[in-house]
């Protein structure tokens, strides 16, 4: 079949992926029911729908139209706060459009996290530089997808630019999200090790609620493990 497509403003691989996600989608809203004669119905107008989301998205993180919210991570003990998670959030009327959390999704699933995680990353550099290079105290977190970290490209940018500013060392901690499955643990490992060696701690995030489970915990050396909040919420009222 031949498609006629709109792709102004993204590639060809990132049209590529527009389709396989497009196709994945269909497949699960259809389920059983599934059929190509349906699938050629229905995929110009689907495709087109995610091509235009994948625009609006990639202008979102080009303009900079988001921002950051700074959850603390708290210590039970004495309740000092061991670093703060940096987190996106749309502005203005982008946000009760997309929930972040569906935002980073999408993201991962049409190959344009790289480019969210780069900008975050970006932000919250120009942030520690602006504000905190005098504040010891303040250490920051960025979120990292499993798709980033296996993307050579991508991890290249991010180490070069870690080399060219002041060494922030233990300030500046990064989250391995696992919303997305990691097929190449051992690769993935060998980049949190590169950024452990720049003295950058590195956080297993969700641990359990999504694709990271007991295995990930075998091949990856990290710093600390987050459990998702699943599992505690009932911690102190429930025996088993």
């Amino acid at each position: 079949a031949t498609l006629d497509l709109d792709g102004a403003g993204i590639s060809n691989e990132e049209a590529a992926q527009a389709l396989v996600y497009t196709i994945n989608q269909f497949s699960r809203r259809e389920g059983s029911v599934f059929t190509v004669d349906a699938l050629e119905k229905g995929i110009h107008t689907a495709l087109s729908g995610t091509v235009s989301e994948m625009g609006r998205l990639k202008a979102l993180v080009t303009e900079g139209r988001f921002s950051l919210a700074y959850q603390p991570v708290v210590s039970l003990a004495d309740g000092s706060v061991h670093h703060f998670e940096c987190l996106a959030r749309l502005d203005g009327a982008e946000a009760g459009e997309a929930s972040p959390f569906r935002l980073v999704t999408f993201a991962e699933d049409t190959g344009l996290i790289g480019q969210l995680d780069q900008a975050i990353y970006e932000r919250v550099v120009t942030l520690m530089h602006r504000n905190f290079m005098g504040d010891r105290a303040v250490s920051l977190a960025v979120n990292l997808s499993g798709h980033s970290l296996s993307d050579g490209a991508f991890m290249k940018r991010l180490l070069g630019g870690l080399d060219g500013n002041p060494p922030f060392g233990p300030r500046l901690l990064f989250e391995m999200t696992e919303s997305a499955e990691v097929r190449d643990l051992a690769a993935v490992n060998a980049q949190l090790q590169e950024l452990r060696r720049r003295g950058h701690p590195i956080c297993l995030d969700d641990f359990g609620a999504g694709n990271a489970a007991f295995h990930y915990l075998r091949a990856l050396s990290v710093d600390f493990v987050k459990i998702d909040g699943s599992y505690v919420q009932h911690v102190a009222t429930r025996r088993q």
